[in-house]
């Protein structure tokens, strides 16, 4: 019975967990001392297993590697698209700031010739002013636009409006930020003109068409197409010498103007303000010349 009793309390007394461990540290012993006494053959062993188990492993990751890579082309190929988007934009930006500087040399430009043109009436007193041209009111009935100066900046009823020279209209209404022109082509507008070297006088008036006609003149008169026609100053409102176009026809009957403006087409007039003064003729003939240059 003692016997019996002593082995329970010795197998009682013994751990499972430490056995173990003493199990695995005999194994690990034995591997180390087989590891360096056959060398040789554990190299060999684990060279044939990488060499099986290496190919399986490059399948088994090939399609965790191709999600990868499509992955970063998805990637690549939202940013190629957000700079194309990106690029987009800087091209319709460069592209309005292109058609604005274009639009701001042209614009430069007429208003360098009305600066020029300003110099040519140094004799000239009164109000010299660009405005632009913001409306046009031409209909079947009248020919007149609207300009963005008006009494704001000392416009008055009977100034001249000009292009380069010629003879546009004349303003008919003045309010204080902008007043209406009427053209020479209204069938409402009459103009005292000469007509030619021999300074024939008569009176143009419009039809409310491209073109004007010469309503009176002397019975004796020669008018032949080709013949320049200025303002001659009768009547006070129009200043003498101002270039208003060209004879085109003469069938007996009706003469025919063509004006040198096409009004329609302005964007800028010159507004002259003065009394009704005389342009020399050969200041006249000078604006001529330039002005079919700037057309040519």
């Amino acid at each position: 019975m003692r016997r019996r009793r002593s082995r329970h309390g010795l197998a009682a007394r013994i751990n499972p967990q430490h056995t173990l461990l003493i199990v695995l540290t005999v194994i690990a012993i034995l591997l180390l001392v087989s590891g360096q006494v056959y060398k040789n053959l554990y190299s060999g062993l684990r060279g044939s297993v990488m060499s099986v188990t290496a190919p399986l492993i490059n399948i088994a990751t090939a399609p965790f590697r191709m999600v990868g890579n499509i992955s970063n082309n998805v990637g690549d190929y939202q940013t190629l698209q957000q700079k194309y988007q990106d690029l987009q934009i800087e091209m319709r930006q460069a592209s309005y700031w292109e058609s604005y500087a274009r639009q701001l040399l042209a614009e430069n430009q007429l208003l360098r010739q009305r600066w020029n043109l300003a110099n040519d009436f140094p004799k000239l007193p009164g109000n010299f002013v660009v405005a632009r041209v913001i409306a046009d009111l031409s209909g079947t009935f009248i020919n007149s636009f609207l300009i963005n100066a008006g009494k704001n900046q000392n416009i008055a009823i009977n100034d001249i409006a000009m292009d380069n020279g010629a003879l546009v209209g004349r303003i008919i209404d003045v309010k204080n930020k902008y007043s209406r022109v009427l053209l020479i082509t209204d069938i409402n507008s009459r103009v005292p003109i000469v007509v030619g070297d021999e300074r024939l006088r008569a009176i143009m008036g419009g039809n409310n068409s491209d073109q004007t006609d010469l309503l009176f003149s002397a019975i004796d008169s020669v008018i032949t197409p080709g013949m320049q026609v200025l303002t001659s100053g009768h009547g006070g409102v129009f200043p003498a010498g101002i270039l208003v176009g060209k004879v085109i026809s003469n069938d007996g009957i009706d003469i025919k103007i063509a004006p040198l403006v096409t009004p329609h087409r302005l964007e800028y007039v010159d507004i002259l303000s003065f009394a009704a003064k005389i342009i020399p003729d050969d200041k006249s003939k000078n604006i001529a010349n330039d002005y079919q240059e700037r057309q040519n």
